[in-house]
């Protein structure tokens, strides 16, 4: 478990750092079926940008422990991949984008062990993308914070159906 959430910590954090060096938007792509992360560039897409589309996309996606991917061992549940608000966790991708003046979208993985151990890794738009890594959670208290994320999308859903009557 602790290895896992080194790797994924460690692959958000070369994101980021790509992000900021290079001057462009960098996508951290989480595919939870397959259980693997990775880091890409977005291509161009304006002027400032340009010189973004000079950097070689790869001819295979990266090495693991080359620090720009991470994958999840199988012993290890995914019990949630959430990026700004929306559940990946059984999608084919999910992707958060980090920008260059160090911002990204927000992201939460939850983990679970055969122990039933939990671990959350976040990434937080507003703190300029540190994360925090909680370190164990209750089975109990993961079962409230479940309930309150899916309370928090049904309202936003019924305040956008309501919104979209009117």
């Amino acid at each position: 478990m602790r290895k896992a959430v080194a790797d994924i910590v460690e692959v958000c954090s070369n994101a980021r750092a790509q992000a900021i060096l290079r001057g462009v938007t960098v996508e951290l792509h989480i595919y939870p079926q397959e259980r693997r992360l990775s880091v890409g560039v977005l291509p161009a897409t304006s002027a400032a940008d340009t010189y973004a589309a000079d950097i070689p996309p790869p001819a295979e996606p990266p090495k693991l422990r080359s620090g720009l991917s991470a994958e999840i061992p199988d012993r290890l549940m995914i019990e949630m991949v959430d990026v700004n608000l929306f559940e990946y966790k059984d999608l084919e991708e999910a992707r958060v984008h980090f920008y260059p003046n160090g911002t990204c979208d927000e992201m939460t993985i939850v983990l679970r062990s055969e122990k039933g151990e939990y671990r959350k890794i976040s990434l937080e738009a507003t703190s300029r993308s540190r994360w925090a890594c909680q370190s164990r959670i209750r089975a109990s208290t993961w079962a409230v914070v479940a309930r309150l994320f899916r309370e928090r999308r049904e309202s936003s859903a019924m305040i956008s159906s309501v919104g979209a009557r009117q």
